[in-house]
């Protein structure tokens, strides 16, 4: 079955749709999990009518977005709302590097444009984390609580390249 590149969950569902196998080029993170139901769906149908079944060919670069993207959703529903109520709370901080330090490394193992910004987030969770263990400024680290969670909305909804060789 030949591979098709797609750049999105739209062209992807028309591709899985015509029974085609997939490479993904470029995703929005919200989308990953989506996708990878989609194309198991799509398995499922085709096995039970004895046809070839049509994968992702990059599907672990997908799901290494999957699992970041969980992590990120953990940090902006739980962690992050946390932190406005305790800035600096010695647990909170850790439970927050070791998630970001996870998010970080599944982005890697996805690649792309994608872990370049997760990247960046991170660099951004750091800064956080530095300011608050510091003397720190209640209004300055709610400023940065507010740009963590509008940089986590906009990784969300962005288009990124993953790794797709």
């Amino acid at each position: 079955m030949t591979a098709v590149q797609v750049s999105s969950l739209t062209e992807a569902f028309d591709q899985v749709v015509a029974r085609r196998s997939l490479i993904v080029q470029s995703l929005r993170p919200c989308d990953a999990a989506a996708l990878l139901k989609m194309v198991e769906l799509q398995a499922g149908f085709q096995e039970e009518e004895g046809e070839e079944v049509c994968v992702i060919k990059n599907k672990e670069a997908v799901m290494k977005v999957e699992e970041s993207v969980n992590i990120l959703s953990l940090l902006m529903s739980t962690v992050l709302p946390k932190l406005r109520e305790y800035p600096t709370d010695r647990p909170l901080l850790e439970a927050l590097c070791r998630y970001k330090e996870d998010m970080k490394k599944s982005a890697a193992d996805a690649g792309g444009s994608y872990c370049t910004d997760i990247n960046v987030f991170a660099s951004r969770v750091t800064e956080y984390i530095d300011k608050a263990l510091e003397l720190p400024d209640p209004a300055a680290l709610v400023r940065l609580i507010d740009d963590l969670e509008g940089q986590g909305r906009r990784i969300l909804d962005t288009t990124y390249t993953i790794n797709h060789n």
